[in-house]
């Protein structure tokens, strides 16, 4: 299927997969139906309530994306005999991407914010170490899962040499064992040594390992599962779809905690942890199988809007929260006052407007002048260059609050 270029300005890094910036702006938008739903107390009164509450299972389709987009390069240089991926390229890339435009939110949200914050407050956000100290900020506490990915991108360098092997099937046990580390962490920070933990503790990285790892053990597998050399079982989007949407089915049951975002015990935080790894998991897989992007949900996925959504995500993901709290003060509606539908809309809106101009006047020019990157248009019904690697396809993760 040709890939489109966009009308909208939004320049595409070379080498992208398209179906995968659909999946970032699903990701973003059942992040965000949490937000909303949980702000204007839908979440607890209505029939859609176990949904909107899971929509923080975004946070484990962008936490996939990073380990699988991230982790290519490392693959390339095993198995192609390729150059060793150079880690002072690999941390500009990753500043550049993320730093400026989450100092501009983070200034925003401290111009808006209706108390005072302290200097330590300011700086432990501006550091991204607010969940090793506790200082999440009203209107930025999705910032979390940012951390986070901060984190993994630190220890990517390290990891993935170790991880990844000539050997595939080296390779995928030595990440299956790494991801074992999460529901022992979960075990330690919920019931173990709950007193002696920092509350944040279980959302650190090792809380989430799995997930990255998913991606990861997805990167290993991309060829292979692209060209359709799977066992015959395992082979057709439309059954890695029907797994995914399986696992989060039963996400959406007890067995996925409570609604909103009470603190639960360890062992439901592991089977909520667990069931959104798979669901995720086999989502990604879903979109690097054959044909994939030639299905009927692969289409739209596919679009010009959807694959501009997924560009624009990081954006959206820095802007939503202070957006949807401002959407609501403006509407006078007070937390679990109603308005979900019109806060939705009006943010999504007005938070993609936002997302554009960050793209346009600040994203994209730093990653062009100080990334490295190849970011260019892609002329009308061409292919993009599904085969190469690029370190700039990064996945940018939106969070709701802490469990």
């Amino acid at each position: 299927m040709s890939d489109q270029a966009l009308t909208t300005g939004t320049h595409v890094p070379a080498g992208h997969l398209p179906l995968m910036d659909g999946a970032r702006a699903i990701a973003a938008l059942m992040v965000l139906l949490t937000h909303a739903g949980a702000a204007s107390g839908t979440t607890f009164r209505s029939p859609i309530g176990p949904f909107l509450a899971r929509g923080d299972w975004g946070v484990a389709l962008f936490f996939v994306l990073s380990g699988f987009l991230l982790t290519r390069p490392w693959v390339t240089w095993r198995t192609s005999s390729g150059s060793l991926p150079s880690a002072v390229t690999y941390a500009r890339k990753r500043i550049v991407r993320i730093v400026p435009a989450y100092w501009v939110a983070l200034a925003a949200v401290v111009a808006l914010a209706v108390a005072p914050i302290n200097a330590r407050s300011i700086t432990s956000n501006a550091l991204l170490t607010q969940i090793y100290t506790g200082d999440l900020l009203a209107g930025f506490y999705q910032s979390w899962s940012l951390c986070t990915e901060v984190a993994f991108y630190i220890a990517l360098p390290f990891l993935a040499p170790l991880f990844i092997r000539r050997s595939e099937r080296t390779s995928l046990i030595l990440i299956a064992a790494a991801a074992m580390i999460s529901p022992v962490w979960i075990m330690i920070c919920k019931e173990w040594f709950v007193d002696q933990m920092h509350p944040y503790a279980v959302t650190w990285l090792p809380g989430h390992l799995d997930w990255f790892c998913a991606g990861m053990a997805l990167a290993v597998l991309e060829r292979r599962m692209r060209s359709g050399k799977l066992p015959r079982g395992l082979v057709g989007a439309n059954r890695w779809l029907l797994v995914a949407g399986g696992a989060f089915a039963i996400a959406l049951t007890p067995l996925g905690g409570p609604l909103g975002f009470a603190q639960v015990s360890g062992p439901i935080a592991i089977a909520k942890e667990l069931l959104y790894g798979v669901s995720a998991f086999c989502l990604v897989g879903a979109l690097l199988q054959p044909l994939a992007a030639t299905t009927f949900w692969g289409r739209p996925l596919n679009s010009r809007i959807m694959t501009w959504a997924g560009i624009v995500s990081y954006g959206f993901f820095l802007w939503h929260v202070l957006v949807l709290d401002e959407v609501r003060r403006f509407l006078g509606l007070p937390e679990g006052g109603g308005g979900f539908l019109v806060s939705l809309l009006l943010t999504i809106l007005i938070t993609l407007a936002i997302a554009q101009v960050s793209y346009m006047l600040m994203e994209r020019p730093l990653m062009r002048r100080f990334g490295g990157s190849s970011l260019r248009r892609r002329p009308r019904g061409t292919l993009s260059g599904h085969d190469r690697e690029s370190g700039d396809d990064e996945a940018i993760q939106t969070a709701p609050r802490s469990r």
